[in-house]
């Protein structure tokens, strides 16, 4: 355990022997020894030595020699082995590259270490226990109701009492038909210790299935949502510092009879709460206000992805990118709010689609019977579309209209849109400007100041933000919070 961090890890980032059991070609098990390195938001890797099983070939019939080309691979969607520590380890969709006849290299997706050993044929999630940054600030509540502390004056050989009493009510769940999410603070303390005293708190999210799902479920349907949610609160990157699955047929389905993972984006630092590192996020809202459950938002967050919702797709796909140049990010929140006005605007544009064919139709009917030329009549129905009139000005003045915030004002006073509204033939208002904008920086036109980009670029993500919060289902007053930055 980290010092003074509750939340323990099975097994620290390291080199560790193994013994692995690898499938040979005919199926059998074998068990050869080798290695695994385990590394912070990294990938797996382990060697495997000894007579590891490879493809051979006869060289002749009759003839008792063999062949073989090196290196080979073969594929596994698991790959077990024991430390020599008595850990378990499970190796997801592992690939085994032979290199010789004596050696071979796993890189795997994922590593699972726990205590128990697991027999089942796939390893299927049963438990998630997810820990991310700013998971504190976002669930609010604290794990401490109150201190006591004795008169800082008084002498110690009157026998000074410190003591805290835990908040009951800083245990949060909620339950649907098929999953039970939970929130709660892991506590340790200091003991057999004369000189130091401390009780330390870490956050844990807890999700428990009635019937197990498999890791890649787990991971897109419940762990990316959740970390997703917490930028989406706080407006900033937050990282995976904690994850460890229950398998099914586990016995021990407390969180120290869980597997620990490691791989990619995850960074395996559990950490204690501390009231300044709390009070520096800037949270929109929290999982402790009504209508802002946990579970709900995770269901919600579900349903978008299945529906392929362009908010997801753009701005969500895009939440932990490197922080992008301004004109980047400013054709990603015009590609974001183009898709929600159009994704929203579905049947209304259906109708109005339908109400243009029909007159188009009687139009080009009623020209028929003009003395027009069959060449005139055919330029004209060429020119003509087959679509009602869109705009991009016409879905950003939507889009914008239904902010909290009228950032409206604000985005025609940027310097960027008075100057292409100066411009000779330039645009009349802040959306036509927006427009043009886009156009040149997407085309290759032109650019453009990066500093006056970003200014309208905080103003875009602001009204994208608060737009996002809605769709998910949150409250008005937290759309608002994070359109304008409030605390």
């Amino acid at each position: 355990m980290t010092d003074g961090v509750p939340l323990s890890m099975a097994l620290e980032p390291g080199l560790y022997r193994v013994e692995w059991s690898i499938p040979g070609m005919d199926g059998r098990l074998q068990i050869l020894s080798g290695d695994l390195t385990l590394e912070a938001d990294t990938q797996p890797i382990a060697e495997v030595y000894g007579d590891v099983p490879c493809l051979w070939e006869s060289v002749e019939e009759g003839i008792d020699e063999r062949k073989a080309s090196f290196p080979q691979f073969v594929e596994h969607r698991d790959l077990r082995g024991r430390l020599l520590n008595g850990l378990n380890v499970i190796l997801l969709d592992a690939r085994l590259q032979i290199v010789d006849p004596e050696r071979a290299v796993i890189n795997a997706r994922a590593a699972l270490i726990g205590r128990q050993e697991h027999q089942d044929d796939e390893p299927l999630i049963s438990r998630l226990e997810m820990q991310f940054e700013h998971l504190d600030a976002v669930s609010g509540v604290t794990p401490i109701k109150s201190v006591t502390l004795p008169n800082v004056s008084a002498q110690l050989n009157k026998g000074l009492s410190f003591g805290a009493e835990t908040n009951p009510g800083s245990n949060l769940e909620w339950t649907d038909h098929t999953a039970k999410v939970e929130f709660r603070y892991v506590t340790s303390s200091t003991s057999a210790d004369g000189y130091f005293f401390r009780v330390a708190f870490s956050p844990l999210i807890v999700v428990s299935f009635k019937q197990a799902i498999s890791f890649d479920s787990a991971l897109s349907g419940w762990l990316e949502p959740m970390r997703r949610l917490i930028s989406l609160a706080t407006r900033k990157q937050a990282a995976t510092t904690y994850l460890a699955v229950g398998l099914e047929g586990d016995e021990n389905r407390s969180i120290w009879g869980s597997h620990q993972v490691y791989g990619s984006a995850l960074t395996q630092a559990p950490f204690a709460s501390r009231d300044s590192v709390v009070r520096k996020a800037r949270q929109s809202f929290t999982f402790s206000e009504d209508g802002h459950g946990v579970l709900a938002l995770i269901r919600r967050w579900q349903e978008l992805q299945a529906e392929h919702h362009p908010l997801l797709e753009t701005y969500g796909s895009m939440m932990f990118a490197p922080i992008q140049h301004p004109r980047s990010t400013y054709l990603l929140l015009i590609q974001a709010i183009e898709g929600l006005h159009g994704y929203e605007d579905q049947d209304a544009y259906a109708e109005r689609l339908h109400k243009h064919k029909e007159t188009l139709k009687c139009v080009l009917s009623a020209l028929k019977e003009t003395p027009l030329s069959k060449d005139h009549f055919k330029f004209i129905k060429n020119c003509i579309s087959n679509r009602p009139p869109e705009n991009l000005d016409k879905r950003l003045k939507a889009v914008a209209a239904g902010a909290p915030i009228d950032f409206a004002p604000k985005l025609a006073r940027t310097a960027l849109v008075q100057s292409v509204i100066d411009q000779p033939d330039g645009p009349t208002d802040w959306a036509g400007a927006l427009r043009v904008i886009r156009n040149d920086l997407a085309h290759g036109n032109r650019g453009f100041d990066p500093r006056e980009l970003l200014d309208v670029v905080r103003l875009l993500d602001g009204i994208v933000r608060a737009q996002f919060l809605r769709v998910l289902g949150c409250a008005p007053e937290a759309q608002k919070k994070t359109q304008s930055g409030e605390r």
